[in-house]
C-alpha cells in the first residue's frame, strides 16, 4: 500500500470482498468511496497506511436509544406488555 506522497498512487484493499481498490487522487481521512467490485459503501479510517472500513453514516441518535430496552438496577427490564403482544407464545 502507498499513500500519496511522492506522487504515487493510493491503494487499500476493500473489507468486504477483499478487491485491491486503487486511487489516482489523493484521499482525505472520513472519506465516503464505492468499492468498484461490490459496491460496498467505505470509509477512509486510516492515512498511512490506507485502510478503509464501512461506512456507518446513520448513527444512532437520543430518538433511537429510548426505544430500546435496558436493564433496570434489579436486572428486569422494564417493558410494557403491549410492546411485545406475542410475548406470552414465548
Amino acid at each position: 500500500m502507498t499513500n500519496h506522497t511522492n506522487n504515487k498512487q493510493q491503494s487499500a484493499i476493500c473489507p468486504a470482498c477483499g478487491s485491491r481498490l486503487r486511487f489516482r487522487f489523493p484521499l482525505q481521512l472520513g472519506e465516503f468511496i464505492v468499492c468498484d467490485e461490490c459496491d460496498t459503501e467505505l470509509e477512509v479510517v486510516r492515512m498511512n497506511p490506507l485502510k478503509l472500513d464501512w461506512a456507518f453514516d446513520d448513527p444512532i441518535d437520543d430518538d433511537d436509544v429510548e426505544d430500546l430496552a435496558f436493564e433496570d438496577a434489579s436486572g428486569s427490564y422494564d417493558y410494557d406488555d403491549e410492546d411485545y403482544p406475542d410475548a406470552e407464545e414465548w
